[in-house]
């Protein structure tokens, strides 16, 4: 039996190790000595900001070539549940990947998953491409793009976008059914993408029936004191801050609050940023009747990421991933 505070860890975990899933670039693996430039003007797209590597020593756009083709088949697993790869298509037309994942041990116990995501890579003469899915075996919903550019002086432009696109998938599902059950409700289950019961034309995580009556409201109440519990601080607002760590030695920050006005509970969630400044995604909770059931979604925050904790981070440890492949 664990302790508030030690359940209350997960929701923080499946934040990391959903920053790891939808991340294109490996998060626990990396390394070398390439550097990047951040926030540097974007010739691939003018307008917008990038990183910009040093120049790579005895590569040329022919050898880079071969060795992106040779990362996408043969890059190391970003994530320790990643459970193997399944390809289709080839260069001329793009290659689709699928990703499995899967939690296990200690892992699945903060954090049961088991899910695909897709990508697709492609190349035209100096530019290389890796487009995201993130669950949508269909390919048609992008939800974010990395574009690499080799530069005549050999140094390499990378520009990563997040488009912002709702997230109702595996992840939030997890989420979900952890905090339904942490207040009480043991036989729930919860599908994802579903057709949303609040706003029709989208998707949402939706829980099964719930006995008995239940209010976002009450809903609030019940998440309220497990966040207190595990050591939240409770706002002048009303709202609660709670700063936690987990399996990645990482802690993580979020604030729950809500708002009466639209019958939501609302997370605004801001990863390792202690400053709760910066945030990266916004998570809404609603219960809905007839019959009570629990709906979930996620807005992660459209944005060109392209400063310097990204430059000498997952930025850095792509370009170095490709570059490793040089014999």
């Amino acid at each position: 039996v664990c302790s508030s505070a030690q359940v209350d860890q997960r929701p923080s975990v499946v934040a990391q190790i959903s920053r790891q899933i939808v991340s294109m670039f490996g998060g626990l693996f990396g390394g070398g000595g390439v550097a990047l430039q951040a926030e540097q003007d974007s010739t691939a797209q003018p307008g917008k900001k990038c990183c910009i590597s040093d120049p790579l020593e005895d590569i040329n756009l022919e050898q880079f070539t071969e060795l992106f083709w040779k990362y996408v088949k043969e890059r190391p697993a970003a994530n320790p549940a990643e459970q193997g790869r399944e390809y289709s298509g080839d260069r001329d037309t793009g290659i689709c990947e699928e990703v499995k994942f899967e939690t296990t041990g200690v892992m699945a116990f903060f954090a049961d998953i088991k899910a695909s995501f897709y990508f697709k890579y492609s190349a035209k003469g100096d530019e290389f491409y890796i487009d995201q899915y993130a669950a949508d075996s269909t390919y048609t919903k992008l939800s974010a793009k990395a574009t690499l550019k080799f530069l005549p002086d050999s140094r390499v432009e990378l520009l990563y976008e997040d488009f912002g696109l709702r997230k109702a998938g595996p992840v939030v599902k997890g989420t979900l059914i952890d905090d339904i059950k942490k207040c009480g409700y043991d036989d729930v289950t919860v599908e994802s993408d579903q057709d949303s019961i609040s706003i029709p034309g989208e998707k949402s995580a939706i829980s099964s029936a719930l006995d008995g009556e239940l209010t976002t409201e009450a809903l609030w109440s019940k998440l309220k004191e497990v966040r207190i519990d595990a050591g939240g601080e409770e706002q002048a607002d009303g709202s609660i801050k709670l700063a936690v760590g987990g399996i990645f030695a990482t802690t993580m920050y979020s604030q729950i609050k809500f708002d009466k006005e639209s019958d939501d509970i609302i997370s605004h969630d801001y990863l390792d940023d202690d400053t709760y400044q910066d945030c990266q995604f916004i998570v809404h909770t609603k219960v809905v009747q007839s019959p009570v059931r629990v709906e979930r979604w996620s807005l992660p925050k459209a944005q060109v990421v392209s400063n310097e904790k990204f430059a000498s981070g997952e930025g850095k440890k792509m370009i170095d991933q490709i570059i490793a492949f040089k014999e």
